[in-house]
C-alpha cells in the first residue's frame, strides 16, 4: 500500500470503512491482541487523530480479522 506524502496538498477525504479495515489489517499483521481496541490509551490516541472514528469491540475486530484471513 502506498504511503501518503505528508507534503502533499491534495484534498484528503476520510473513509471510515477504509480506516476500519486498515485497523483490522494492522492488528492481524502485527499479531496484536484484539483487545487493543479496548485500551484507554489506544482509544485516546485514535480520538486525537480523528474524533469521528468509531472504535469497535474486540469481538468485531476478531470476526473481521477472521473474514480478512478467509478472503
Amino acid at each position: 500500500m502506498p504511503q501518503p506524502n505528508p507534503k502533499s496538498v491534495e484534498k484528503w477525504n476520510y473513509d471510515p470503512e477504509r480506516a476500519h479495515w486498515e485497523l483490522v489489517r494492522m492488528i492481524v499483521v502485527h499479531e496484536l491482541p484484539f483487545s487493543i481496541v479496548e485500551y484507554d490509551g489506544f482509544r485516546r490516541f485514535v480520538h486525537s487523530l480523528n474524533p469521528t472514528f468509531e472504535v469497535v469491540s474486540r469481538t468485531t475486530i476478531k470476526l473481521d480479522g477472521i473474514m480478512l484471513f478467509e478472503e
